[in-house]
């Protein structure tokens, strides 16, 4: 107990006292169980992504307060992208799909979905580095409608990755239908791509926005405030 105590007073974990102890904040505490990290929830990983990309998120301060001090423990992107790829494993639901080559450009352009990965950050036409991958983010409730309209199957190797963002994610932290997804998102999709081209593109961007945010904001949570 008393090394947690010191850890908060040190701004390196989220917490706070009540009459029936120390409350922790579950983010911080997956954080810290693994040199790799562990997935933080929804809300948090879509926070950091909007402080990455230099917006301002429309949320609760305390959320602010926590993914600021999250990522400021994120190794680079370059040394690590699996600590990356876990970080933000709870963005949304991954679902490889099947889906008919005459269909992708009709899925890219649904305006009720967001384009993710390469295409979103202008470094592929509706793909992943010309791997043919198409990322699009939609959220759960209207994904049996999407994969219906456009015949998706799921397929562990297919050319559609369909995104399903959770339904209770706040509306000021879920991307606009119509619009690409943060830049820091789409270059996370190209981390999960498995391909090795993919993949240095990705730690590449975000190591520059990496470096960018730090400058902005410090190493430490306190900073950052």
């Amino acid at each position: 107990m008393r090394r947690v105590r010191q850890l908060i007073e040190a701004g390196e974990l989220g917490g706070r006292r009540t009459a029936a102890g120390w409350l922790i904040s579950a983010d911080d505490v997956a954080a810290r169980s693994a040199k790799v990290g562990r997935p933080v929830s929804a809300p948090t990983a879509w926070t950091a992504a909007l402080l990455l990309d230099e917006q301002k998120p429309e949320v609760d301060r305390r959320l602010t307060h926590r993914a600021r001090r999250l990522l400021s423990q994120l190794p680079e992107p370059t040394d690590s992208p699996k600590a990356w790829t876990q970080f933000f494993a709870r963005r949304a639901e991954r679902r490889p799909m099947w889906a008919h080559s005459g269909t992708l450009e009709a899925l890219s352009t649904d305006r009720k979905a967001s384009l993710g990965g390469a295409a979103a950050i202008g470094l592929g036409a509706g793909d992943r580095m010309g791997s043919g991958i198409v990322d699009v983010y939609v959220t759960a409730e209207l994904a049996d409608r999407m994969i219906k309209r456009y015949a998706l199957e799921p397929d562990p190797a297919g050319r559609v990755v369909l995104h399903l963002i959770d339904n209770e994610l706040p509306s000021q932290l879920t991307p606009t239908a119509g619009v690409p997804v943060t830049s820091t998102i789409a270059a996370i999709d190209l981390l999960d791509a498995g391909d090795a081209r993919a993949v240095a593109a990705g730690q590449q961007y975000l190591g520059g926005t990496f470096e960018k945010y730090r400058l902005r904001y410090g190493q430490g949570p306190d900073q950052a405030l």
